[in-house]
């Protein structure tokens, strides 16, 4: 996104300059060929009347058009500088307030958090997909993180996941005139449907009780697609987990 922002700046950047110059040339340039007219006219007296006038008349129009153009040219250089030092101001501040909020302050501890644990040696067949997950997503609940037997964050799984696999499983049997029935489907079924495993299970990431929530984003940014943060004492992902941070936390947090 900031790739393509850039360049969209770089292109109307450039075309302001191509205007400018155009139209600058191009009134220099009819600025010269009436002086050199209102010169010959003058020196083979032939209507040296109606060349000055007409250089008195396309004067200010010439210079109006330059004028224009340099006010348009400069005023939106100056305006994208100045956003620009606004958008890096505010990353400042952000930084800044994000650094002053310790992680442990902010996060959803572990005992009031909303999640599955799974037993030793489970590998999801024995969670129900609708009555240990799906009934459970209820507002405010939008997430439900997946916990190993020793309370080690494993998955983190999004409402808007388990939507399209309930609709693209519906859809895909419909068209043989089946009926999909969610309530047998096991947490195992779902991690085997599409990237449905690598979507829950590599878009987290972790950092330490002792961190701060500019740690925090700086390990959300560091995983595509990631807008989880699991804490543990160390930061590290085979510990067990403290507590939870979404990026809407984080947001709110940055809130001026």
């Amino acid at each position: 996104m900031a790739d393509t922002n850039a360049q969209s700046g770089g292109d109307a950047l450039y075309a302001r300059r191509s205007i400018a110059i155009w139209v600058i040339g191009a009134s220099a340039g009819g600025l010269i060929a009436l002086a050199i007219a209102m010169i010959a006219a003058a020196q083979s007296g032939q209507a040296g009347d109606a060349a000055e006038k007409a250089f008195t008349m396309l004067v200010p129009l010439l210079g109006s058009w330059v004028g224009t153009v340099l006010a348009y040219y400069f005023s939106g250089e100056n305006f994208e500088r100045a956003s620009q030092s606004v958008s890096k101001l505010v990353e400042q501040v952000t930084e800044e307030r994000l650094r002053n909020i310790n992680v442990k302050d902010a996060m959803i501890k572990k005992n009031a958090m909303t999640f599955v644990q799974l037993q030793a040696g489970d590998d999801g067949s024995k969670v129900n997909l609708k009555t240990d997950i799906i009934d459970r997503l209820k507002d405010p609940v939008t997430r439900m993180p997946v916990l190993d037997d020793k309370g080690v964050a494993k998955y983190i799984i999004h409402q808007s996941l388990i939507f399209k696999y309930v609709t693209m499983k519906t859809i895909e049997l419909a068209a043989t005139n089946q009926s999909f029935a969610v309530h047998n489907q096991t947490l195992k079924d779902f991690f085997g449907y599409g990237e449905m495993l690598d979507l829950v299970s590599k878009t987290f990431a972790f950092v330490s009780v002792n961190g701060t929530l500019a740690d925090a984003k700086k390990a959300m940014d560091s995983v595509r697609g990631c807008q989880d943060i699991f804490v543990t004492d160390h930061g590290t992902e085979k510990e067990p987990i403290n507590g939870w941070l979404t990026n809407v936390d984080i947001t709110k947090h940055a809130r001026l």
